[in-house]
This record gives structure tokens, C-alpha cells and sequence, in this order.
């Protein structure tokens, strides 16, 4: 069962009101910023990039999770859906590159 909170932040008007916000922000602030979520959005925006958006730019996902998967168990980490070891340090790599390029 879902908390009240739980059922507010899931509704389309809040979602859609968090991006209204980070949009704002973002023409009326001069500062630079990168806002991502590890979660799939359900309504997009240009100024948040989502686990979709994320994968297309990077080239792939990868969990802690997976690399338990892919290693029979070996490695990773049964059921953790943290970003691997690898996979940081390819986001490291792209948002440095990102930031760079700006």
C-alpha cells in the first residue's frame, strides 16, 4: 500500500510540476547545471536526462546487479541496483567530457 506521499509524488501534476520548476530554473539562473535521475520519467524534459537518455549517451546501464548476473555471481552484487564500478566510471567520464565541452 502507498503512503499518501507516495501517491502525491507518483501524480501526473506533481511530476509534471517538478519539471515546470527545473525548467525555470533553468532560463532564469545563469549558472551552469546537469540534472539526471536513475529512474525512467514517465513525462520528459529537455532539462533532465532520464536512465533512457542516459544509456543513449553513454552507450549502456550497467548495476551492480548486472555484473552479479553476467559473472555468475562472481562479482557485483545480487539485487543492488547501483551503478557498477564500471558503468560510474564511464558517467564520470561522460559528464567530465560534458562539462568540458561547455
Amino acid at each position: 500500500m502507498l503512503h499518501p506521499q507516495e501517491i502525491i509524488n507518483s501524480s501526473k501534476s506533481y511530476q509534471l510540476n517538478y519539471l515546470e520548476i527545473w525548467k525555470s530554473l533553468s532560463i532564469f539562473t545563469k549558472s551552469k547545471y546537469f540534472l539526471f535521475t536513475w529512474d525512467t520519467l514517465e513525462y520528459k524534459s529537455d532539462v533532465i536526462m532520464d536512465k533512457i537518455d542516459m544509456e543513449r549517451e553513454i552507450g549502456k546501464w550497467e548495476t551492480m546487479d548486472d555484473v552479479w548476473i553476467n559473472t555468475d555471481g562472481l562479482q557485483g552484487d545480487k539485487s543492488n541496483f547501483h551503478w557498477s564500478a564500471n558503468y560510474a566510471s564511464l558517467f564520470a567520464n561522460y559528464l567530465y567530457n560534458k562539462i568540458k565541452s561547455t
